[in-house]
């Protein structure tokens, strides 16, 4: 962006969301913890619209989440847009705002769990929401009861919680957070979380985050422990998680015997998930002799940069790809990963095209 578009000046954490309803480029920056600006691109980033500010009357305003669903509720265009921001306080949770006029104007924030839950919430912190073509919206946050999804069937006035189970608790510290959800094109909803057991666990809901199907692990065969999940779901039953993992620590192996060790980044990706025994083909964007950290406890702190800035997309062919942000001794870099070839994950069941072999001589900068 040039400086001359009226864009906000400077962003403590910028949060870039792909409105896939109407193809819209949608910024939602932080300042300072205290004030946030939405703008919008129409032309894939190229001009922006002024900043527009939304409401809030809490300090913090942090972990800033944003997202779209075609709705009735829409005065201008067809989509309602829907915020959520953590307040840092578990007893007021967090907090929700939309716009009916395509992000010019914002309600005043509401909580975004159940009135009769005031004030009693267990995370003051959420994952992502993600709107869904049905008209819902969904946000992962735990419940005082275990890893939950909170729903909203009205453009995000109004909010349900749904305690996705109660036998696969969350681990705690930074995972105690993380519970990401996605919607696939049918409407159903999926989410993942770190376990007790510091792997990565998946459910599914078939009807809008009423019930949900029996927790499965999904971690790659020897990967011992993992960190930071995300998800990101296609057609029905189509769905890629992210995360980091680690199948041995760098400080109890010997490397001269061929073990590997470290930290890498992996895609779980399941072509029908709703199968009694899916198969799930995981994928790590890293050679195992070069780990992208080796920091003994990468999974449960945010070691070079990682934490929660990992993401998985799904492109217009239906191609996953994994993003990860790794910050190691201030050099900022960014790891990109996909397939070279695997099944599409939207439209028809067909293989992708072949891609090129990754690595250095693929970098751009």
């Amino acid at each position: 962006m040039s400086d001359d578009q009226g864009q906000t000046p400077n962003s403590n954490d910028p949060y870039l969301y792909v409105d896939k309803f109407n193809d819209k480029l949608v910024k939602f920056d932080m300042h300072a913890l205290t004030a946030m600006f939405v703008e919008y691109s129409d032309d894939d980033g190229e001009t922006w619209s002024a900043p527009f500010p939304v409401e809030g009357y809490y300090a913090p305003q942090d972990h800033q989440s944003i997202a779209s669903m075609p709705h009735s509720n829409a005065i201008v265009g067809d989509v309602v847009y829907v915020y959520c921001i953590n307040t840092g306080s578990p007893a007021l949770g967090a907090q929700c705002s939309r716009s009916l006029d395509g992000g010019h104007s914002w309600d005043p924030q509401r909580i975004g769990y159940p009135t009769e839950s005031f004030g009693n919430q267990c995370s003051g912190l959420h994952g992502h929401v993600a709107g869904g073509s049905d008209g819902s919206i969904y946000r992962g946050n735990p419940s005082c009861e275990g890893p939950a999804v909170y729903a909203s069937h009205d453009g995000g006035y109004t909010w349900s919680e749904h305690t996705i189970t109660t036998e696969v608790g969350m681990q705690q510290g930074w995972h105690s957070h993380e519970v990401a959800v996605a919607v696939d094109e049918g409407g159903n909803v999926h989410a993942t979380w770190i376990s007790t057991d510091m792997m990565p666990w998946y459910s599914y809901s078939r009807d809008q985050g009423l019930s949900w199907s029996t927790p499965i692990m999904v971690g790659a065969p020897g990967v011992k422990e993992t960190g930071f999940p995300t998800v990101f779901a296609g057609d029905e039953g189509r769905v890629v998680l992210g995360y980091i993992g680690e199948m041995n620590d760098c400080g109890d192996t010997d490397n001269t015997t061929g073990d590997y060790c470290g930290w890498g980044g992996y895609m779980a990706i399941m072509t029908d998930s709703f199968a009694d025994a899916p198969l799930i083909t995981s994928v790590v964007v890293n050679l195992p002799g070069d780990p992208l950290d080796i920091t003994s406890d990468c999974g449960n702190v945010r070691c070079g940069g990682f934490g929660d800035f990992i993401d998985v997309e799904l492109d217009d062919e239906g191609r996953p790809w994994i993003a990860l942000a790794h910050n190691a001794a201030g050099t900022g870099e960014a790891v990109i990963g996909t397939l070279m070839t695997g099944p599409s994950l939207y439209g028809e069941f067909t293989q992708l095209p072949e891609l090129p072999v990754g690595g250095n001589s693929t970098l751009k900068m």
